[in-house]
């Protein structure tokens, strides 16, 4: 949520009146502490790495999700002009000593996956094969790295299976990992800028642990905030109205389910009880903002029409 919200504050103040795909077109996206998306993340962790491991030469790794035809889409090296490249990961090349077998070593803080990924060329050990990323009572998700075929190493599929309500549904994630991901900032964080979907959330290595979630396009611009916290080693969650959080609200005060929820969401994800209202604040003062929600969901689109 919080580079949304910075984006938001320089776009309210700017010095002349502009539309939001002018504005959107010369902005120019940062890092920021408290609003890191997959990009923050991957350049944060790319630097860690070179600091501890010197002779380490870390490199951003673009990916663009729900490939439909992947066999297409590695014909290009690199990835055309048409790709999206909405994620970013980090790679590490490696090469075993005997043979000098060839590989990728990925770390994916952006999705915080727990361990480091080694996908080998040859699919042989130390290769890490399929493995259970989330268990939940809700679903099962599994995720399985393999070189594509016959594009030199060039190109790596990351499939993604998830069975929820007894129903699997399976999908691949391609990621180029022929060069360094340099445009990352450029690319991949301002198309996260106009995203609908808007998370602050901590992990652990089984998957989502306690966090705020809420979608810019609900039904009759009824949006809610939903809260989940782990509570006696279960997951709970709470729906809230964005309305709560506006300036405006008339409505009765907070109940104790609300505060409870507020207070363990703040102590699990790290921050303190005001920030997390601050940013629900804000981010409830934005929705009103009718003219510039619209204009954020039509470049959404635009950017990605099969994002609904």
């Amino acid at each position: 949520m919080g580079n949304l919200l910075h984006f938001y504050r320089a776009y309210s103040n700017r010095a002349s009146a502009e539309s939001l795909e002018s504005f959107y077109g010369r902005y120019k996206p940062q890092v920021f502490e408290d609003g890191l998306s997959c990009v923050g993340l991957g350049l944060h962790m790319s630097e860690a790495l070179f600091r501890t491991f010197p002779g380490a030469a870390p490199f951003l790794v673009s990916c663009e999700e729900m490939v439909q035809d992947v066999d297409n889409y590695c014909r290009a090296d690199p990835p055309d002009n048409s790709s999206i490249k909405e994620h970013v990961l980090v790679g590490l090349s490696v090469r075993v000593k005997e043979g000098g077998r060839r590989g990728i070593i990925v770390l994916d803080p952006g999705y915080h996956i727990a361990l480091p990924v080694v996908v080998m060329e040859d699919g042989l050990a130390p290769h890490t094969g399929r493995f259970v990323q989330s268990n939940t009572a809700k679903s099962v998700k599994e995720y399985c790295y393999t070189t594509v075929p016959d594009t030199c190493g060039r190109y790596m599929c990351w499939n993604v299976s998830e069975t929820r309500a007894g129903s699997t549904k399976t999908w691949d994630n391609i990621l180029y990992v022929g060069s360094d991901f340099k445009s990352a900032l450029s690319y991949s964080e301002m198309r996260n800028l106009v995203y609908d979907f808007r998370t602050l959330v901590a992990r652990d290595a089984k998957g989502p642990t306690a966090g705020i979630y809420c979608k810019l396009t609900e039904a009759n611009r009824n949006p809610i905030f939903t809260f989940f916290y782990t509570e006696q080693g279960k997951r709970k969650e709470v729906k809230v109205p964005f309305c709560v959080f506006g300036s405006n609200f008339l409505g009765p005060e907070p109940d104790a389910d609300l505060e409870a929820a507020v207070g363990a969401c703040a102590a699990q994800v790290g921050m303190d009880v005001g920030e997390v209202l601050r940013i629900l604040s804000e981010m409830s003062e934005l929705y009103d903002d009718v003219d510039f929600v619209a204009e954020l969901l039509e470049l959404n689109h635009r950017v990605d029409p099969s994002d609904v």
